[in-house]
């Protein structure tokens, strides 16, 4: 970090880190999805005909049973990605759930 931020800078970095840390660490993983889900697609004014992405729809929110069943499919497939031998369509599969899960916040 010092390489590539000034001292104030890091430390605002790390404040910040520290702060959502301590927010979202021990968050039960359903209700942090729900954070999530609420965070980027219950907005006031938000709509999908603003969004650039022709494609984008905003996905259904899980309900607690779907959503630990699709996150032990996910990390079985996050599992083969990393350390597997998966075909394209456990790659896709792996790709859309791992999109629906994390509420697409790692485009965001």
């Amino acid at each position: 970090m010092k390489a590539l931020f000034t001292e104030a800078e890091a430390q605002y970095i790390d404040n910040l880190w520290t702060m959502y840390a301590e927010k979202y660490t021990n968050m039960e993983p359903y209700q942090f999805y729900c954070a999530l889900y609420k965070q980027y697609y219950v907005k006031p004014g938000f709509d999908e005909d603003d969004f650039d992405d022709e494609d984008f729809e905003i996905p259904p929110k899980l309900s607690k049973a779907t959503f630990e069943t699709l996150t032990a499919e996910y990390l079985y497939l996050d599992r083969q990605t990393m350390f597997g031998h998966p075909d394209d369509a456990e790659y896709e599969r792996y790709f859309a759930l791992r999109d629906l899960l994390f509420a697409e916040t790692i485009f965001g």
